[in-house]
């Protein structure tokens, strides 16, 4: 593993674990076992790592969501639900640190929360494959908060929560993906009829 991956890593768990706000930069060079001049050799600050980390997360969401275009071209129809499974579910729990970061990190006041970026990479991309959606218009701003709404929020929360909760009820983990990706499948059927009858 390359040493600014290490960093990066490294980062997430600690600014996960710790927060943004409570985490130091030694804290993350003793974590990733290397030296701290090491890190602002490659990073010019904490803010400069969380940065990268956030931008990092989008341009792999941005990539997810292209190979779920690629399938609603190739089936000309809303993607299979298993299809969709296959993409995401591993996407996300692997990134479960970054969203709970991006979680955190949004609650703050800012002109630009990261939430609200990743809301825009998903909106952009959908916006090309309009057609694929039964010509949903993602310009309107109540599709827009209905993607926040329905996708964004439920889906970060659960990312981040899903083990604990899962643990707490004493419920199986994987049990519990499926359920909810059963709840949002429900939900994506039901605002595709909302829409198709306004």
């Amino acid at each position: 593993m390359e040493t600014k991956e290490k960093i990066l890593n490294s980062a997430a768990k600690i600014f996960a674990e710790k927060s943004y706000d409570g985490s130091r930069v030694d804290q993350i060079a003793e974590h990733a076992g290397i030296p701290k001049s090491l890190i602002y050799y490659h990073f010019k600050s904490k803010e400069s790592i969380l940065n990268t980390l956030i931008e990092a997360f989008i341009s792999d969401l941005v990539r997810i969501q292209n190979n779920i275009k690629e399938i609603y071209e190739h089936e000309k129809t809303i993607a299979p639900n298993e299809q969709i499974i296959e993409k995401v579910v591993p996407f996300f729990q692997e990134k479960s640190d970054i969203m709970r970061i991006i979680m955190a990190e949004s609650l703050k006041v800012s002109p630009s929360p990261p939430i609200l970026r990743v809301l825009k990479t998903v909106i952009d991309s959908k916006k090309s494959a309009a057609c694929r959606f039964n010509n949903i218009d993602y310009d309107n701003p109540k599709t827009v908060l209905r993607e926040f709404i329905n996708y964004i929020i439920p889906v970060f929360t659960f990312s981040c929560l899903y083990n604990s909760f899962s643990d707490m009820y004493g419920f199986d983990r994987n049990l519990i993906i499926k359920h909810f990706i059963d709840i949002m499948d429900q939900n994506s059927c039901e605002n595709i009829s909302i829409f198709e009858n306004k």
